[in-house]
């Protein structure tokens, strides 16, 4: 079982400031630390993920087989003093 672009976006927007988990059925678990680190558009079957690392992810839509809410992260970002 898949989920819409409308499933995936709606999840994304009630997280609010909370990290989630989208498992893929390859067996991947793609953590997501904010909403606004996903770009989900109104059609079509792929959407992109901004890792924390940097770079893209291109995912398939059509490979998510869930989303879940995950655990806050316990990384700490140092500020530039």
């Amino acid at each position: 079982m898949t989920i819409s672009l409308a499933e995936l976006r709606a999840f994304a927007r009630s997280a609010a400031t909370t990290p989630f988990i989208i498992h893929m059925s390859d067996g991947r678990s793609i953590r997501v630390e904010h909403p606004e680190f996903i770009g989900v558009p109104h059609q079509g079957g792929s959407f992109v993920i901004f890792p924390l690392e940097g770079g893209v992810q291109l995912l398939a839509l059509g490979q998510v087989v869930s989303v879940e809410d995950a655990p806050a992260s316990t990384t700490k970002v140092k500020a530039d003093t």
